[in-house]
């Protein structure tokens, strides 16, 4: 009789260099989140436009994750971090039920390491204690292929807490999400079609009525709150086949001090 092949061990994942970075960050207070490259590329599924507060909770959820070097445990948060300066908890629970629901394409690798298409939720579970006492927490634990995924991630984003918990527009944030990854690089832009910036975006469909409109209300709206509350300017060039526009190139850079 031959042996029993052993299980695979879960926490031996090649670990990129996002994790060390995110270890490091946490010595700073909190002061400093580090995002997943594959994150901040990543785009809503159809249909999907969560909302300010559920994009800030998933960016907090996946960063305590990464401090913790994406381990395959439960990982957890307290109620009162989650509330946000809110007084009462009455809004946790629809808040993790959309949390619960993002699906998102991000870009992966097939089982026999091909570029493909990752279509999928971000966690396995979420547990949420029902107590109302002030020491309550989330727990939560990550989908096998997104920490997979982002335990190999090399690549990232420092994003400022303070700036993070202090936009208005959910689209001003998804802008700084970007900025932060793109800006200091050599080419520090991104082409996108329309379609391809609504799904990173998180744009709802039928919203606006034109490409043009779409830009003049998502975009033009977002990079004035990114250079007020962040201190980046994102710049936008149309590019347009007659009237229509048809695709969009986004710069980042740093504004001065």
């Amino acid at each position: 009789m031959t042996d029993a092949p052993a299980p695979p061990l879960r926490d031996t994942l090649p670990t990129g260099r996002l994790v060390r970075v995110a270890k490091a960050a946490r010595q700073h207070a909190g002061a400093e989140l580090v995002e997943p490259r594959e994150l901040v590329e990543a785009r809503f599924l159809a249909g999907q436009s969560p909302s300010l507060a559920a994009r800030r909770l998933l960016l907090l959820m996946v960063v305590t994750a990464a401090e913790a070097g994406f381990t395959d445990r439960r990982h957890r948060l307290s109620k009162r971090a989650i509330r946000q300066g809110h007084k009462g908890n009455e809004r946790i629970g629809p808040l993790l039920a959309e949390v619960a629901g993002i699906r998102l394409e991000l870009p992966a690798a097939s089982s026999r390491g091909r570029p493909a298409v990752l279509r999928a939720g971000l966690f396995s579970e979420i547990v949420e204690e029902t107590a109302e006492d002030g020491g309550a927490w989330v727990e939560f634990r990550l989908a096998e292929p997104a920490r997979q995924l982002f335990t190999a991630s090399g690549v990232y984003a420092v994003l400022d807490r303070a700036a993070v918990l202090a936009f208005a527009s959910k689209y001003a944030l998804r802008l700084y999400e970007l900025g932060c990854l793109y800006a200091g690089r050599r080419h520090p832009s991104l082409t996108l079609t329309i379609p391809e910036l609504c799904a990173l975006m998180g744009v709802p469909e039928g919203v606006y009525r034109d490409s043009t409109d779409l830009c003049r209300n998502v975009l033009a709206q977002a990079r004035r709150e990114l250079a007020a509350r962040a201190g980046l300017q994102a710049t936008m060039k149309e590019h347009r086949r007659g009237r229509a526009v048809e695709a969009v190139t986004l710069g980042f850079w740093q504004l001065e001090p």
